[in-house]
């Protein structure tokens, strides 16, 4: 069998110049998105996002793990669900500039919450949470739920590439309910005094993990990392699954399932196993139900 060439690094000027592009181009369009209402700008940035993105070679990612994991699809599907998942990139980018037009708990408002009720118990008990959670919808509005019981979303958190997209990142953050942990030990060691201290911690499970292990993802092996099943067995944790998802335009909901404990069968590495792949599977059923609010645009797979 011949060997397939590796990719090689971009250079060094060529990540400079993309920068520069990219920078150059959040200059331009934040501003204004900001200025203009949010419908008009959510409307605006998805319909740029949604003409331009699939004509990027990101897309082609994005086509090969979609027949990659989901063989059933046709062309126009696959076509159909690459252009839903820019159209909700582009809204995630203008309504980093209007975060403060979301209110979790406001009758009518834009972000609604089902089943949070469920956690009352574990937080009048003191019990630490561990949120599981994957970059669907506009995953940046999972902490102004959170807001309900007084505590932050303590979220472990990887700078962007671009320092620009990284600024606006976090400026637009600063609503949302969410405090950073940085990747790193650094926010290794506050994920664990936060759940020390009883908080809640937020973790993105959906991204390829190179330091992780290879589980079931759509039934191939993903490397997937097992923090939040080991965190959870160490510290006394619950997990929960929640998702936000995009209902229409800029309206979403949280959805909160019920926690879980992690597997406790004696065998510690058996038990971080199968508990990560319980998350693996819920994170595959959210992404069926809804797959153009999923980024599929990484390489989750090995052999994508």
């Amino acid at each position: 069998m011949t060997e397939m060439p590796k990719k090689r690094p971009k250079s060094r000027w060529k990540r400079t110049l993309g920068h520069v592009a990219g920078s150059a181009a959040i200059l331009v369009a934040a501003p204004m998105l900001a200025l203009l209402p949010l419908d008009a700008a959510s409307g605006l940035s998805a319909a740029v996002f949604r003409g331009l993105g699939p004509r990027l070679r990101r897309s082609a990612r994005a086509r090969r793990n979609l027949r990659l994991v989901m063989p059933e699809l046709d062309d126009a599907a696959v076509e159909a669900i690459v252009r839903d998942v820019w159209d909700n990139l582009g809204r995630v980018f203008a309504e980093y500039a209007h975060m403060d037009a979301f209110d979790a708990f406001t009758p009518g408002g834009r972000l609604e919450v089902v089943g949070h009720e469920v956690l009352a118990p574990y937080v009048e008990a003191g019990r630490p949470l561990i949120y599981c959670s994957a970059h669907i919808g506009n995953w940046e509005l999972a902490g102004i739920a959170a807001k309900v019981y007084g505590t932050p979303l303590n979220l472990v958190y990887r700078p962007a590439n671009n320092p620009l997209a990284d600024w606006l990142m976090r400026w637009g953050r600063r609503h949302s309910g969410i405090h950073l942990l940085p990747k790193g030990a650094e926010g290794a060691r506050g994920m664990i005094d936060v759940l020390k201290r009883g908080g809640f911690v937020g973790i993105l499970v959906d991204q390829k993990l190179s330091q992780g292990v290879p589980v079931p993802f759509f039934g191939r092996p993903a490397m997937t990392s097992t923090a939040p099943a080991a965190l959870a067995k160490k510290y006394g944790a619950a997990l929960v699954m929640a998702r936000v998802v995009r209902l229409s335009g800029s309206r979403l909901r949280v959805e909160v399932e019920p926690p879980f404990e992690p597997d406790d069968t004696g065998d510690r590495q058996a038990d971080i196993l199968s508990t990560t792949q319980k998350i693996n599977d819920v994170l595959e059923r959210w992404i069926r139900e809804r797959p153009g609010q999923w980024m599929w645009l990484h390489r989750r797979w090995p052999d994508s």
